[in-house]
């Protein structure tokens, strides 16, 4: 199956088929192991998925596994960064809050090495 248009609209309805999060979820992966992409194809797929119409589809490709597997970073490196820093700003627990699972990951990397919150970029 070459990717495009049709593929993009098969995760549309999956998202709106009003099933939970598990069978959609399922359902996702049925789809994308039967595609057989290549890497051209892969990248075009990531490609559509980045764009505005196809937010919601990304969105609901996270699992609730994954979502908790997020949350459990964004504690962890909320802890440690108060720990070497002491109590954090408002600001500061919002910023991390909106990290996605890349940002957290490269902040507790880089939280090893940092002097300061501003060294993680997390104050002005």
């Amino acid at each position: 199956m070459k990717i495009g248009q049709p593929h993009g609209q098969g995760l549309k309805r999956i998202v709106g088929s009003g099933e939970n999060d598990r069978r959609r979820y399922l359902l996702q992966e049925c789809l994308e192991a039967y595609s057989d992409l290549d890497r051209v194809e892969r990248e075009r797929f990531q490609a559509l998925l980045d764009s505005a119409p196809y937010q919601e589809v990304k969105t609901s490709m996270i699992t609730t596994f994954e979502q908790g597997q997020i949350a459990g970073r964004r504690e962890t490196a909320l802890m440690q960064l108060e720990e070497k820093f002491g109590p954090l700003s408002l600001a500061v627990r919002h910023r991390v809050e909106t990290f996605s699972a890349d940002e957290l990951r490269q902040l507790t990397r880089d939280l090893l090495k940092a002097q300061s919150l501003k060294e993680l970029r997390l104050v002005d």
